[in-house]
């Protein structure tokens, strides 16, 4: 397991203010799009972070369940959680489905900016594939290493471009760019 895929490398992270990249008008016009939200519909935030895709999410009618391996930022996703919104649960995906989540049972599952950092990507995606209902969808938001630009000694945690196509195959994909940013909704065939 790689060592950025544990509470113990997460939880100074979160404790220390950091965040990620804010969930932009952009983003959820495209997401709305090509997901065509319906109220009522389970999903599943993976890598939630502090919430923020899960709280968009919830805004947009679904029944959410955040998932995140930090106990640091949960407590800030429930912090940032002025309503009754998304549900909150520790877990790491790694180690198999969220407690309480059937096979069938999600309408989207999602990885913003998550995905990257987990080992065994097309088992996680297997995984994924097995928690949707008929018509569901994974929504990627991945970093592209051939779009990134970092500071000196910053360590990348992009995907290349190849490795990002690779990981739609046996997927009916759609895909669009948001400056460094690919964002994927997947789909069984």
């Amino acid at each position: 397991m790689s060592d950025r895929n544990t509470a113990e490398y997460w939880d100074p992270i979160y404790d220390d203010g950091r965040d990620w990249r804010q969930v932009c008008d952009a983003e959820i016009a495209m997401f709305t799009r090509y997901a065509a939200p319906q109220p009522g519909q389970r999903a599943l935030d993976i890598g939630c972070g502090t919430g923020q895709l899960a709280r968009c999410l919830h805004s947009l009618g679904y029944d959410v369940t955040g998932v995140e391996v930090s106990a640091s930022a949960l407590l800030k996703a429930r912090t940032r959680s002025y309503t009754q919104g998304p549900r909150w649960v520790q877990h790491d995906i790694q180690t198999g489905p969220p407690p309480g989540v059937p096979s069938a049972s999600v309408d989207v599952v999602s990885f913003r900016l998550s995905f990257q950092f987990l080992d065994r990507k097309a088992q996680i995606l297997d995984m994924a594939r097995g928690l949707l209902r008929p018509g569901g969808l994974v929504y990627l938001v991945l970093p592209v290493l051939e779009r990134e630009s970092l500071p000196a000694g910053r360590r990348s945690s992009a995907l290349p471009a190849a490795e990002i196509t690779d990981l739609c195959k046996g997927w009916r994909a759609d895909r669009w760019e948001l400056g460094w940013l690919d964002h994927l909704i997947l789909r069984s065939p």
